[in-house]
C-alpha cells in the first residue's frame, strides 16, 4: 500500500478549523484514511513543528472532506499544508 501525497490550501478565514475537498478516485464510501505531515513543511510561515494541528477526513466515493483543525482554540488555520494520506 502506498502514501499518496497531497497540497491542501485554506483560506486565511479566521476559523479554528476548515474543510477541504480532495479528489482521489481511489477512495471508496467506506475507506478508511490515515493522514499525516507530508514530507516536506507546509508552505506558510509555520513548520509542522510549530503548527499544532490535527487532520481528519470523511470519504465518499471518489473524494474525501478533510477537515483541518488548530488544537488551541485561540489558534486559526489557513494556507497550504502538505500531506501525506493512507487508504486502508
Amino acid at each position: 500500500v502506498a502514501m499518496t501525497d497531497a497540497t491542501v490550501t485554506l483560506p486565511f478565514a479566521g476559523k479554528q478549523s476548515d474543510t477541504v475537498a480532495v479528489v482521489d478516485a481511489a477512495i471508496a464510501a467506506g475507506s478508511r484514511i490515515g493522514i499525516f505531515w507530508g514530507t516536506v513543511l507546509d508552505t506558510d510561515e509555520n513548520s509542522p513543528e510549530l503548527d499544532d494541528v490535527t487532520f481528519s477526513a470523511t470519504p465518499t466515493a471518489g473524494s474525501m472532506t478533510l477537515r483541518v483543525s488548530a488544537a488551541d482554540p485561540l489558534d486559526r488555520v489557513g494556507g497550504a499544508y502538505k500531506i501525506r494520506y493512507l487508504i486502508g
